[in-house]
């Protein structure tokens, strides 16, 4: 875990982002995870989350969930042979094999099933 700057009794915004940032990677199996319960998490409204994410990692809170999710899946792919694609989906926070598997191409070019193939073919 990150230590975190703090000014008074609050984050400041870079430390507060990075706080954020550990909360998506350790829930990020978590596919009721949106911006509206994040916010929630941290006691801010949506839309100061999402400004806030913008100014620090120049990206919206779901596209950099995201992010994560498809890099842990690619590892998983390439890692842990023995699970299925199905099983990945929902281990990476992905509620249908269709969703993840359109997410998945749209980001790395080609299916989930390609992507494991190609790298053990």
């Amino acid at each position: 875990m990150r230590e975190y700057a703090v000014q008074g009794d609050r984050y400041n915004e870079q430390s507060r982002v990075l706080h954020i940032e550990d909360f998506l990677r350790t829930n990020l199996g978590d596919s009721a995870l949106n911006t509206q319960r994040i916010a929630a998490e941290f006691h801010v409204s949506p839309t100061h989350l999402r400004r806030l994410f913008a100014k620090e990692m120049h990206t919206s809170p779901v596209a950099y969930l995201s992010s994560l999710r498809l890099e842990k899946a690619k590892q998983l792919l390439l890692s842990r042979p023995e699970l299925s694609v199905a099983e990945i989906a929902r281990e990476c926070g992905y509620a249908s094999i269709y969703y993840f598997s359109q997410a998945f191409r749209q980001a790395v070019g080609k299916s989930p099933s390609e992507y494991r193939g190609q790298a053990h073919g």
